[in-house]
């Protein structure tokens, strides 16, 4: 295998890894700090720039194979009847078609890769902003309460003075009522002082 297939090969494995870590079950956090870290990676300009480089290296090398094994399996049967020929045409057979395969499932895992690692940084993105909205509607929930509860101690409180209010006019009132009775009796003193006076008189004069 040549040094430029052997990069290829690596680039697969390479794939196979970031695919399973995505799909296989992390836990939230380490999930949301991983693929976090690695979309900054991505995100890069010089990345990106050497991803498409690679990827058209390997496109090259695709079609590549694809010419070499039209070419092999379209040979003379004229030269595969010698053993010799048929052995280096079986071997070349071989290597064009291995090729084939190895640069073609590189290509389409990467597109897989790369449409795949997409889905899971949208999904996480809509999950901290499900989280956001339910930490919105959780507190506009417990500010609700709160209100709530506020409102229901105002009124209670309201009542309450409403209360203080109706026991201090009927206070009033009973104040009132005895100052006039006070009055009255007072009145009645007087008059009782009065006629208690003009008794005692009458008896000195006699």
């Amino acid at each position: 295998m040549t040094i430029y297939y052997t990069l290829v090969f690596g680039i697969l494995i390479f794939e196979m890894v970031g695919f399973l870590l995505l799909v296989i079950p992390i836990p939230g956090k380490a999930r949301r700090g991983i693929v976090k870290q690695v979309n900054n990676v991505v995100d890069s300009a010089h990345i990106n720039y050497t991803a498409r480089a690679v990827f058209g290296f390997i496109v090259i090398l695709f079609l590549d194979s694809i010419n070499r094994t039209v070419r092999v399996t379209a040979e003379e049967e004229r030269r595969i009847n010698i053993t010799s020929d048929r052995t280096d045409y079986l071997a070349r057979r071989f290597y064009a078609q291995r090729n084939f395969y190895l640069t073609g499932f590189t290509l389409f895992l990467a597109i897989v890769l790369n449409r795949t690692f997409a889905n899971v940084v949208r999904q996480l993105e809509l999950e901290e902003k499900l989280l956001v909205v339910t930490k919105d509607a959780n507190f506009a929930y417990e500010t609700t309460s709160m209100v709530k509860k506020k409102d229901d101690e105002i009124k209670s409180l309201k009542e309450k003075l409403q209360q203080k209010i109706t026991d201090l006019e009927t206070l009033k009132k009973q104040s009132e009522g005895l100052n006039k009775q006070y009055e009255s009796l007072s009145e009645e003193n007087k008059k009782l002082d009065a006629k208690l006076r003009g008794s005692s008189e009458s008896s000195k004069d006699k």
